[in-house]
């Protein structure tokens, strides 16, 4: 995870968890009465906790998955009966692919994020279908695996608006991240920093290197960690990081330059005139805000920006 995205679905809480909660009395209903065990205990299990389900605030959920392990245990003959049945109440394929009423489409365009937060390296907006048009909306990961945690499958919480190659086969796909914690964009602060430092280590402390005058050939991006050590470094590693933002060393170069350019000589002559760029128009955020957070590159960016205009 790059960037945080608390709060993402707040205008949505509303009409989603009431097509939850109608979604899941619709597929209890087709039980047949006298209900067999593991439909009895599944009943009881929803509405033990149907309230952190819903909670557009909870994000851990370790409550929920113990006390789906205590019921269904491993050894349980009809836990996989089970988690069936789970996968039909919570019937994310369904809502998935709903285009007319509520479903995966008019969720994404009440997101307020706009590019995926584990890379932050794609857009994330969405288009609804129309005009025979297929339209477009970011994919949703689960966060907590659906395949795993079913009864998560349509729980705000644990749906992150994201890229497809983030959520794809060659990436995190479907890494559990109860046993191997990950850092949650819709929960943890920002862990990792970028930097650009030297790729020969000899280099590192000359002037015309710590200027950025260097070529660009240089210097590397690193991505380091700030804080959340063991969930950043798991995030780190699945989500490749470190070798996908490579690529991305001319654009942090460029971003270097100019930090270093707005504070010497072309400060000096232009600044008279009204001619100098701002670091807005120069970025197309401002570093000191957090509209970084909706533009492709942007931590990066601003990260290397503060490194190179201290």
């Amino acid at each position: 995870m790059i960037v945080t995205i608390k709060g993402v679905w707040r205008c949505a809480v509303t009409q989603h968890n009431n097509y939850v909660k109608d979604a899941i009395k619709a597929e209890l209903a087709k039980i047949v009465r006298p209900a067999q065990r593991h439909e009895y205990d599944v009943i009881q299990f929803v509405q033990n906790n149907l309230a952190p389900i819903l909670d557009p605030g909870e994000t851990d959920y370790a409550s929920v998955i113990t006390d789906f392990d205590t019921v269904f245990p491993e050894t349980r003959p009809d836990r996989v009966r089970a988690m069936q049945l789970l996968k039909a109440v919570f019937n994310y394929k369904k809502f998935r692919d709903e285009k007319i009423g509520w479903g995966a489409y008019q969720l994404c365009l009440r997101s307020s994020s706009r590019t995926c937060p584990y890379c932050h390296l794609v857009h994330t907006t969405t288009s609804m279908p129309k005009n025979g048009k297929g339209g477009f909306r970011p994919q949703l990961d689960h966060f907590y695996a659906r395949a795993t945690y079913p009864f998560l499958g349509l729980s705000l919480g644990n749906l992150v608006p994201c890229c497809a190659e983030c959520n794809g086969p060659m990436m995190k796909l479907d890494v559990n991240c109860f046993s191997v914690p990950h850092l949650h964009p819709q929960a943890d602060d920002e862990s990792l920093q970028f930097r650009l430092e030297a790729k020969k280590p000899h280099e590192r402390d000359l002037p015309d290197f710590q200027a950025f005058r260097m070529p660009m050939e240089s210097y590397c991006i690193s991505v380091g960690i700030t804080g959340n050590t063991a969930k950043a470094q798991a995030s780190l590693e699945t989500f490749q990081l470190a070798e996908r933002y490579e690529p991305q060393l001319w654009r942090a170069y460029q971003v270097a330059r100019i930090a270093r350019r707005s504070r010497g000589w072309v400060k000096s002559v232009f600044a008279a005139v009204g001619l100098l760029p701002t670091p807005t128009e120069n970025l197309g955020f401002d570093p000191g805000g957090e509209e970084y957070r909706r533009v492709t590159t942007g931590k990066m960016c601003r990260d290397v920006y503060l490194q190179a205009g201290k």
